[in-house]
C-alpha cells in the first residue's frame, strides 16, 4: 500500500511500506519513498523508476530537531533571495567576493548551519540525497533543490511533513528506546524559550550560528 502526504506541486512523500516483521524502530519504518518538489521527483533523483528505501524513522529525527527552526526561522541567510540552490550559491560567490578570507570562513560555517537546520537530506545518516532547502518566507516557503525552487504556502508544507511523521511514528514499536526518544522529541519539537524563539525567528546576522 502507497501512502502520499502533501501535492507535487510543491511537496510529496510517496511511500511503501515494508511489510515485513519489524523488531526494532529502524526496521519498521523501512520502506521506499519518492520525494517530489514543484511537480518534479527529486528523491532518488530523476525520473528513475525505482523508489529510494531507507529507514525513515531518521528522517523523523532531523524533523524533530529542526522543527523550531523550519517553523520560525524566516529566509535564506545573509537576506539572500530565495530561488534554486544553484542560484543561491551563484549569489554567495558573487557576496564572498568582497570579503575578506576570514569573513568568507565565518560565514561558510553560518552556512553549514543553515543547512544541518534546512535540508531534509541531512536527515538521512549514511545514504547520500540530492538537496532539499525547506526555507520559510513570511506565511509561505520555498522548496528549494538543485535547479529549481517555488514559493508555496507554508501550512501545505507542514502539513505534508506532519503527515509524514505522523505516519512513520504509528509504525514504530513499543520494545526499543529509540520508539520512546523519537515520540518525546515530536512532542517537543517546539518548545522553546521567549529568548530562543526571538533569536530563531529573526534572520541571523553574520557570524551567528544557531546550532540545533
Amino acid at each position: 500500500m502507497v501512502e502520499m502526504f502533501g501535492e507535487k506541486g510543491n511537496i510529496l512523500f510517496e511511500v511503501r511500506w515494508s511489510a515485513e516483521p519489524a523488531a526494532t524502530s529502524a526496521e519498521a519504518t523501512r520502506g521506499t519513498l519518492r520525494l517530489w518538489a514543484h511537480g518534479r521527483q527529486v528523491w532518488p533523483g530523476g525520473d528513475l523508476d525505482e523508489a529510494f528505501e531507507w529507514t525513515w524513522v531518521e528522517l523523523v529525527e532531523f524533523l524533530a530537531r529542526s522543527w523550531r527552526w523550519l517553523q520560525w526561522e524566516n529566509g535564506f541567510p545573509f537576506e539572500l533571495p530565495g530561488g534554486s540552490i544553484t542560484q543561491v550559491h551563484v549569489d554567495l560567490d558573487r557576496r564572498w567576493s568582497l570579503l575578506s578570507m576570514a569573513a568568507r570562513e565565518e560565514e561558510a560555517e553560518d552556512l553549514y548551519s543553515f543547512e544541518e537546520r534546512h535540508d531534509l537530506a541531512r536527515g538521512l545518516m549514511g545514504a547520500t540525497a540530492p538537496s532539499v532547502w525547506l526555507v520559510r518566507e513570511g506565511n509561505m516557503c520555498w522548496v528549494s533543490t538543485q535547479d529549481a525552487a517555488v514559493l508555496v504556502s507554508f501550512t501545505a508544507v507542514e502539513e505534508a511533513l506532519q503527515g509524514f511523521v505522523d505516519a512513520v511514528i504509528s509504525r514504530l514499536p513499543d520494545v526499543d528506546e529509540r520508539a520512546s526518544s523519537v515520540r518525546a522529541g515530536w512532542a517537543a519539537r517546539s518548545r522553546t524559550t521567549p529568548s530562543e524563539f526571538v533569536a530563531i525567528a529573526r534572520r541571523p546576522r553574520p557570524g551567528e550560528l544557531l546550532g540545533i
